[in-house]
Protein backbone atom coordinates (compact mmCIF):
# COMPACT_ATOMS: atom_id res chain seq x y z
CA UNK A 1 0.00 0.00 0.00
CA UNK A 2 1.68 3.18 -1.17
CA UNK A 3 1.40 6.64 0.35
CA UNK A 4 -1.76 8.30 -0.92
CA UNK A 5 -0.82 11.95 -0.65
CA UNK A 6 1.65 12.27 -3.47
CA UNK A 7 2.89 14.33 -6.37
CA UNK A 8 0.60 14.80 -9.40
CA UNK A 9 1.14 12.31 -12.17
CA UNK A 10 2.62 9.57 -10.03
CA UNK A 11 0.96 6.22 -9.56
CA UNK A 12 -0.57 5.39 -6.22
CA UNK A 13 -1.30 1.89 -4.91
CA UNK A 14 2.00 0.72 -6.40
CA UNK A 15 2.43 -1.91 -3.69
CA UNK A 16 -0.90 -3.56 -4.58
CA UNK A 17 -0.09 -3.66 -8.26
CA UNK A 18 -2.89 -1.28 -9.18
CA UNK A 19 -2.31 1.81 -11.27
CA UNK A 20 -4.30 4.99 -10.90
CA UNK A 21 -2.97 8.31 -12.03
CA UNK A 22 -3.92 11.41 -10.10
CA UNK A 23 -3.88 13.83 -13.06
CA UNK A 24 -7.68 14.06 -13.37
CA UNK A 25 -8.17 14.51 -9.65
CA UNK A 26 -5.51 17.21 -9.51
CA UNK A 27 -7.10 19.04 -12.44
CA UNK A 28 -10.42 19.09 -10.58
CA UNK A 29 -8.65 20.68 -7.60
CA UNK A 30 -6.91 23.37 -9.65
CA UNK A 31 -8.62 26.64 -8.68
CA UNK A 32 -6.73 28.46 -11.43
CA UNK A 33 -8.92 26.81 -14.07
CA UNK A 34 -11.58 29.20 -15.37
CA UNK A 35 -13.86 26.30 -16.33
CA UNK A 36 -13.62 24.50 -12.98
CA UNK A 37 -16.99 23.09 -11.93
CA UNK A 38 -17.60 23.82 -8.19
CA UNK A 39 -19.52 20.57 -7.74
CA UNK A 40 -16.71 18.59 -9.32
CA UNK A 41 -14.24 20.44 -7.11
CA UNK A 42 -16.24 19.41 -4.02
CA UNK A 43 -16.23 15.78 -5.15
CA UNK A 44 -12.47 15.81 -5.76
CA UNK A 45 -11.82 17.54 -2.45
CA UNK A 46 -13.72 14.80 -0.63
CA UNK A 47 -11.48 12.13 -2.17
CA UNK A 48 -8.35 14.10 -1.28
CA UNK A 49 -9.44 14.65 2.33
CA UNK A 50 -10.23 10.97 2.89
CA UNK A 51 -6.85 10.01 1.42
CA UNK A 52 -5.10 12.33 3.86
CA UNK A 53 -7.17 10.99 6.74
CA UNK A 54 -6.17 7.45 5.79
CA UNK A 55 -2.50 8.40 5.60
CA UNK A 56 -2.78 9.90 9.10
CA UNK A 57 -4.20 6.69 10.54
CA UNK A 58 -7.62 8.19 11.11
CA UNK A 59 -6.37 11.10 13.22
CA UNK A 60 -6.64 14.78 12.44
CA UNK A 61 -3.97 16.08 14.84
CA UNK A 62 -0.28 15.51 15.40
CA UNK A 63 -1.16 13.31 18.38
CA UNK A 64 -3.47 10.32 18.17
CA UNK A 65 -6.20 10.20 20.79
CA UNK A 66 -9.23 8.19 21.81
CA UNK A 67 -11.37 10.03 19.24
CA UNK A 68 -9.33 8.88 16.23
CA UNK A 69 -11.34 7.35 13.41
CA UNK A 70 -11.61 3.56 13.57
CA UNK A 71 -11.54 1.20 10.56
CA UNK A 72 -15.20 0.43 11.26
CA UNK A 73 -16.13 4.10 10.79
CA UNK A 74 -13.97 4.33 7.68
CA UNK A 75 -15.51 1.21 6.13
CA UNK A 76 -19.04 2.46 6.76
CA UNK A 77 -18.30 5.84 5.18
CA UNK A 78 -16.51 4.36 2.15
CA UNK A 79 -19.44 2.03 1.48
CA UNK A 80 -21.72 5.07 1.28
CA UNK A 81 -19.15 7.00 -0.77
CA UNK A 82 -18.87 4.21 -3.34
CA UNK A 83 -22.65 4.00 -3.61
CA UNK A 84 -22.89 7.76 -4.13
CA UNK A 85 -20.03 7.79 -6.65
CA UNK A 86 -21.74 5.08 -8.68
CA UNK A 87 -24.86 7.25 -8.85
CA UNK A 88 -23.08 10.51 -9.66
CA UNK A 89 -20.46 8.89 -11.93
CA UNK A 90 -17.74 10.91 -10.22
CA UNK A 91 -14.47 9.32 -9.09
CA UNK A 92 -15.95 5.81 -8.86
CA UNK A 93 -12.55 4.17 -9.37
CA UNK A 94 -10.89 6.30 -6.70
CA UNK A 95 -13.54 5.49 -4.09
CA UNK A 96 -13.49 1.77 -4.92
CA UNK A 97 -9.72 1.66 -4.58
CA UNK A 98 -9.91 3.37 -1.20
CA UNK A 99 -12.57 0.89 -0.13
CA UNK A 100 -10.34 -2.04 -1.11
CA UNK A 101 -7.75 -0.81 1.38
CA UNK A 102 -10.06 -1.36 4.35
CA UNK A 103 -9.15 -5.02 5.08
CA UNK A 104 -5.43 -4.15 5.30
CA UNK A 105 -6.20 -1.11 7.43
CA UNK A 106 -8.40 -3.18 9.73
CA UNK A 107 -5.67 -5.82 10.10
CA UNK A 108 -3.02 -3.18 10.90
CA UNK A 109 -5.27 -1.48 13.46
CA UNK A 110 -6.01 -4.79 15.19
CA UNK A 111 -2.32 -5.68 15.15
CA UNK A 112 -1.57 -2.38 16.87
CA UNK A 113 -4.06 -3.26 19.61
CA UNK A 114 -2.44 -6.67 20.05
CA UNK A 115 1.02 -5.07 20.24
CA UNK A 116 -0.25 -2.79 22.99
CA UNK A 117 -1.41 -5.78 25.01
CA UNK A 118 2.03 -7.38 24.63
CA UNK A 119 3.80 -4.22 25.79
CA UNK A 120 1.33 -3.79 28.64
CA UNK A 121 2.08 -7.32 29.88
CA UNK A 122 5.82 -6.58 29.88
CA UNK A 123 5.37 -3.19 31.53
CA UNK A 124 3.11 -4.62 34.23
CA UNK A 125 5.96 -6.84 35.35
CA UNK A 126 8.41 -3.92 35.43
CA UNK A 127 7.39 -0.90 37.59
CA UNK A 128 10.06 1.32 36.07
CA UNK A 129 8.89 0.59 32.54
CA UNK A 130 5.25 1.05 33.56
CA UNK A 131 6.12 4.53 34.84
CA UNK A 132 7.22 5.50 31.34
CA UNK A 133 4.54 3.45 29.56
CA UNK A 134 1.76 5.35 31.34
CA UNK A 135 2.96 8.70 29.91
CA UNK A 136 1.20 9.45 26.63
CA UNK A 137 4.22 11.09 24.94
CA UNK A 138 6.39 8.04 25.56
CA UNK A 139 3.60 5.58 24.81
CA UNK A 140 3.15 7.08 21.36
CA UNK A 141 6.74 7.99 20.45
CA UNK A 142 8.67 5.18 22.11
CA UNK A 143 6.18 2.32 21.97
CA UNK A 144 3.38 2.74 19.42
CA UNK A 145 5.51 4.33 16.69
CA UNK A 146 8.40 1.91 17.23
CA UNK A 147 6.17 -1.17 17.19
CA UNK A 148 4.31 0.08 14.10
CA UNK A 149 7.56 0.57 12.18
CA UNK A 150 8.71 -2.89 13.14
CA UNK A 151 5.43 -4.41 12.04
CA UNK A 152 5.25 -2.52 8.72
CA UNK A 153 8.77 -1.25 7.94
CA UNK A 154 7.97 -0.30 4.33
CA UNK A 155 4.40 0.95 4.56
CA UNK A 156 3.74 4.33 6.13
CA UNK A 157 -0.05 4.04 5.84
CA UNK A 158 -0.22 0.74 7.71
CA UNK A 159 2.28 2.10 10.26
CA UNK A 160 -0.16 4.92 10.96
CA UNK A 161 -3.09 2.55 11.45
CA UNK A 162 -1.12 0.17 13.63
CA UNK A 163 -0.07 3.11 15.81
CA UNK A 164 -3.67 4.33 15.88
CA UNK A 165 -4.97 0.97 17.08
CA UNK A 166 -2.19 0.86 19.66
CA UNK A 167 -3.01 4.28 21.08
CA UNK A 168 -6.77 3.70 21.14
CA UNK A 169 -6.06 0.62 23.28
CA UNK A 170 -3.69 2.71 25.43
CA UNK A 171 -6.35 5.35 26.02
CA UNK A 172 -8.99 2.77 26.84
CA UNK A 173 -6.72 1.05 29.36
CA UNK A 174 -5.29 4.07 31.15
CA UNK A 175 -8.51 6.10 31.10
CA UNK A 176 -10.32 3.25 32.82
CA UNK A 177 -7.43 2.90 35.27
CA UNK A 178 -7.74 6.59 36.17
CA UNK A 179 -11.49 6.14 36.65
CA UNK A 180 -10.96 3.17 38.95
CA UNK A 181 -8.55 5.19 41.09
CA UNK A 182 -11.36 7.59 41.81
CA UNK A 183 -10.35 11.19 41.35
CA UNK A 184 -13.39 12.07 43.41
CA UNK A 185 -11.93 15.38 44.54
CA UNK A 186 -12.93 18.60 42.88
CA UNK A 187 -9.41 19.98 42.70
CA UNK A 188 -8.65 20.80 39.05
CA UNK A 189 -4.91 20.18 39.46
CA UNK A 190 -5.60 16.71 40.81
CA UNK A 191 -7.84 15.94 37.85
CA UNK A 192 -5.22 17.22 35.44
CA UNK A 193 -2.54 15.12 37.09
CA UNK A 194 -4.67 11.98 36.94
CA UNK A 195 -5.73 12.43 33.32
CA UNK A 196 -3.56 10.18 31.09
CA UNK A 197 -3.28 12.81 28.39
CA UNK A 198 -1.66 15.26 30.80
CA UNK A 199 1.23 13.03 31.86
CA UNK A 200 4.54 14.35 30.55
CA UNK A 201 8.09 13.37 31.42
CA UNK A 202 10.95 15.83 31.16
CA UNK A 203 13.72 13.26 30.74
CA UNK A 204 12.67 12.15 27.25
CA UNK A 205 16.20 11.87 25.84
CA UNK A 206 17.19 9.57 28.66
CA UNK A 207 14.09 7.46 28.15
CA UNK A 208 14.56 7.18 24.40
CA UNK A 209 17.93 5.62 25.11
CA UNK A 210 16.60 3.44 27.93
CA UNK A 211 13.54 1.91 26.26
CA UNK A 212 15.27 0.23 23.30
CA UNK A 213 17.65 -1.50 25.71
CA UNK A 214 14.67 -2.77 27.68
CA UNK A 215 13.04 -4.11 24.54
CA UNK A 216 16.28 -5.74 23.42
CA UNK A 217 16.53 -7.49 26.77
CA UNK A 218 13.12 -9.14 26.42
Amino acid sequence: MAVLDHEPGKDIYESTGESMRSDDLQRCLDLRRADLDPDLFDAALAVQNIRRLIVAGGGSNDRLDEEALTPHHLAAFLARAVETANKTKRFEQEWRQLQRMVPQIQAAWERGQALFQEDLAHATANPEEMEYFSHIDFAEDCYAAVEARRAYPHDRVLQSWAASGYMVAWWQHFSSAVGERGGGGSDDKTKEKNHPGSMRCHSQNQTLAWLPMQKEAR
